[in-house]
């Protein structure tokens, strides 16, 4: 898919970007589940301080950007890419018998 304005961009980096939105988007929920749960107080404490908007704020965004790197660095671990050798081959060298 090629974005008016944009350079196409790759695969690889296209699988990056989704699921890293994915995972930011699924730390927000983490954050709107934790603040409404009241987990361990948090809620309660940032709905009583002077200005509730930072702390959610910034509760919001580390967990959104965490939840995008485990969901990035997960999606590159699983990552197949184009391997032209055989399925099941070992890599590498032969070893010789001594």
């Amino acid at each position: 898919m090629k974005l008016p304005g944009l350079p196409a961009i790759g695969p690889f980096f296209r699988m990056l970007i989704v699921n890293g939105v994915g995972g930011a988007v699924l730390g927000l929920g983490l954050c709107a589940a934790v603040l409404w749960m009241d987990v361990a107080g948090v809620g309660s404490l940032i709905a009583r301080s002077s200005d509730p908007a930072l702390p959610a704020a910034l509760l919001a965004f580390m967990l959104a950007i965490t939840c995008a790197g485990v969901a990035m660095a997960s999606a590159l671990f699983s990552y197949a890419g184009d391997d032209s050798e055989k399925p099941g081959r070992p890599r590498g060298r032969r070893r010789e018998n001594r």
